[in-house]
């Protein structure tokens, strides 16, 4: 007997179990590993989200016509919808409360940090500015003073005009054409 036989599927590693068919539709164990259940769970489920929905749209519809026709409802109906209007507000206010702290530290740190990192770029634009024109100053009053400083002649002006001390623009290169 020189031949080799394989029972199982190729590929499946020891003791891995198989959810699957080979059409690729699931087993009862992968349906139920993957939580799709059986067709009436499946079934139920889709009811069940298709009567919330209804619901919804249903009271959504109600408040619309009580709210067109407040003359028609009855004192009972009146207060059980102004009962629930006040809960709901209620649950609301409680619910923004709970949140309140979180978000009112979060703002207070943002705009600490927003303040402080608009100041910092501030006044380095401003020191930058400040420093280029007291540097200009001071270098133009020294070379009053008889000192050497380059870039200013003796009597305070820019060697190469009375420009402050800025370079004059480059002239834009021509095109040679050919």
């Amino acid at each position: 007997m020189s031949e080799l036989y394989h029972h199982g599927i190729k590929g499946q590693k020891w003791g891995v179990r198989r959810y699957q068919n080979q059409d690729g539709s699931y087993t009862d164990e992968g349906r139920r590993r993957r939580g799709f259940g059986s067709f009436e769970d499946r079934r139920a489920r889709r009811e069940q989200k298709r009567n919330e929905k209804l619901m919804r749209k249903q009271v959504k519809e109600d408040r619309k016509w009580a709210q067109k026709n407040r003359a028609l409802l009855t004192d009972a109906e009146l207060n059980a919808r102004i009962n629930r209007l006040q809960k709901e507000k209620q649950f609301n206010d409680l619910s923004k409360q709970d949140i309140a702290p979180g978000k009112e530290k979060t703002l207070s740190l943002i705009d600490k940090y927003a303040n402080q990192a608009a100041g910092a770029i501030v006044g380095a634009a401003v020191s930058g500015t400040i420093g280029i024109a007291i540097s200009a100053h001071t270098n133009r009053e020294l070379a009053k003073k008889g000192y050497h400083v380059k870039g200013y002649d003796e009597n305070g002006n820019t060697s190469k005009g009375n420009n402050g001390g800025q370079q004059p623009p480059k002239p834009k290169p021509t095109q040679l054409s050919m």
